[in-house]
């Protein structure tokens, strides 16, 4: 549970810092808190000695972990931000955006075939732990790319351009079919589900 509260605390603290334009350094590869457990709530307690077992389906914890993974997986990422590279070598920490290339390519076939492909879309957890996992994958590819060819001096070709705009054209359906969705099944508060994601 406490992985849970902390992974949830430092998204939340990222997004908010995202909306404000303000920087923030809570997804900074300084700290070394693991993501949470892939398993229901019923299996965690406080008289619990050893950790259960970790679940190969979706649980209730599903959009947490897949979240907090996603986070882990960001923060030490070299498009983000390459001058703290140096702080976390040793902690796992990715130097090169080439190499990056290659290993969203794996995070997004992992989330599809470790969590995505367990969920029930009409389950509007499962549905909202979809799309926002899209969403959030193609706008770190998008990321990606402008960390790889917004300081070169080459000019980028049709494809490469085209590739871009089609990260962003991802991000906005999976926004759309993850409100339209949603908005038909379940209303969720204050504000938009995408604000944490975006």
């Amino acid at each position: 549970m406490r992985r849970r509260l902390w992974w949830s605390l430092v998204v939340f603290d990222n997004r908010v810092c995202e909306m404000l334009n303000y920087k923030t350094a809570t997804l900074a590869p300084t700290w070394d808190c693991r993501t949470p457990l892939n398993v229901d709530n019923s299996e965690i307690g406080p008289e619990m000695k050893t950790s259960p077992a970790i679940h190969e389906k979706a649980t209730e914890a599903l959009f947490a972990v897949v979240r907090s993974e996603l986070g882990d997986f960001i923060r030490h990422s070299a498009f983000i931000d390459p001058s703290l590279n140096t702080i976390a070598q040793g902690k796992n920490t990715r130097h090169s955006v080439v190499l990056e290339g290659v290993e969203l390519v794996a995070l997004e076939k992992t989330m599809e075939d470790k969590y995505l492909a367990f969920c029930d879309p009409e389950n509007p957890l499962h549905l909202m732990t979809i799309w926002t996992t899209r969403g959030y994958l193609a706008r770190n590819r998008l990321s990606e790319h402008y960390s790889r060819y917004s300081t070169s001096f080459v000019q980028q070709t049709n494809m490469q351009r085209n590739a871009a705009i089609s990260y962003a054209l991802s991000m906005l359906e999976c926004d759309t079919k993850l409100m339209a969705s949603l908005s038909s099944k379940v209303t969720f508060g204050l504000f938009p589900l995408t604000s944490h994601f975006s």
